[in-house]
């Protein structure tokens, strides 16, 4: 009887060392899970900047950063420096007049750049053969033509570039010349002739209203993407660049860009580009001085 009770009172410590054994194991398990928990909450918040300081001290790890525009590079400076610039510059209603404009074996998009630039014209150049669909879209090349004037206005010179290539017209918004291909603007499915029924951005650089993670993005909606890949060339940093706040109602996509161009007094274009590997896209830029807008690939 004795022997039995002492081996019945060596089951149950037993059994409670290894029930004390197990909880002991649970509860480090939990302990350890925890402190995971706690330095992955904690890894993330690291992600998440509380002030802008600290995320400029993030950013410098990887890039440049910069505090204000007299700390740029000297290149950089001046680039940002022009986006100012223009903002000062007087535009030319398209019915003063200009003393002379001359040019030779120029295409009618180059002549219409050369007009914003020498005469302080407001344009959107667009050279986008569009045909009803993105899939008939082919690298167009304007033909060259030549002209010299004087004592004309803008209206009147446009009147005469045109005429010189019947593939394009122009339009006038507000004051900003147009100048579009023609089966572009009569086609209704044509992206630029979209209308948006709202657009709000408020205090955002101007080229970021085009592009960029910011939601909405114009290049970004649906009435783009869905035909049209519009790219360009980033003029970083883009925090320094001059800002510009919409609300828009009702307007096409151009009329859009056309109003950001008049508040940061500046021209544009857009051109069809095509690669080599077959794929394309829309190229375009709003800047002080327009480069000369050819199409570009093969």
């Amino acid at each position: 009887m004795k022997k039995n009770i002492y081996f019945i009172t060596l089951s149950i410590v037993g059994s409670s060392l290894i029930v004390i054994f197990l909880l002991f194991l649970y509860t480090n398990q939990n302990e350890k899970i925890k402190e995971n928990q706690s330095d992955f909450v904690n890894t993330s918040n690291k992600n998440i900047p509380k002030n802008p300081e600290m995320e400029i001290i993030e950013r410098s790890e990887s890039v440049p950063v910069y505090r204000s525009i007299e700390d740029l590079p000297e290149s950089l400076r001046y680039r940002i420096n022009q986006l100012y610039a223009a903002r000062n510059k007087s535009l030319i209603s398209l019915d003063d007049i200009v003393d002379n404009f001359s040019i030779n074996n120029m295409s009618v998009p180059e002549a219409v750049a050369k007009l914003s630039n020498d005469c302080n014209v407001l344009c959107g150049i667009e050279i986008i053969p569009w045909t009803g669909s993105p899939e008939g879209l082919k690298t167009f090349r304007p033909v060259p033509v030549s002209l010299s004037v004087n004592k004309e206005s803008p209206r009147q010179i446009l009147e005469k570039l045109v005429a010189l290539d019947p593939n394009f017209l122009w339009v006038e918004n507000q004051g900003t010349v147009n100048l579009i291909m023609k089966k572009a603007y009569n086609s209704p499915f044509y992206p630029l002739n979209s209308i948006i029924p709202m657009f709000e951005v408020k205090d955002r650089p101007y080229s970021m209203v085009f592009a960029g993670e910011e939601y909405p993005a114009l290049f970004g909606l649906p009435a783009i993407t869905g035909y049209l890949t519009f790219g360009g060339s980033s003029r970083w940093p883009t925090e320094f660049e001059p800002q510009v706040s919409l609300n828009e109602v009702n307007k096409s996509v151009r009329e859009i860009i056309n109003d950001v161009g008049r508040k940061v007094k500046m021209s544009w274009s857009s051109v069809f580009c095509e690669g080599l590997s077959g794929g394309s896209w829309v190229s375009f830029q709003m800047v002080p001085t327009l480069p000369p807008p050819k199409p570009c690939g093969n």
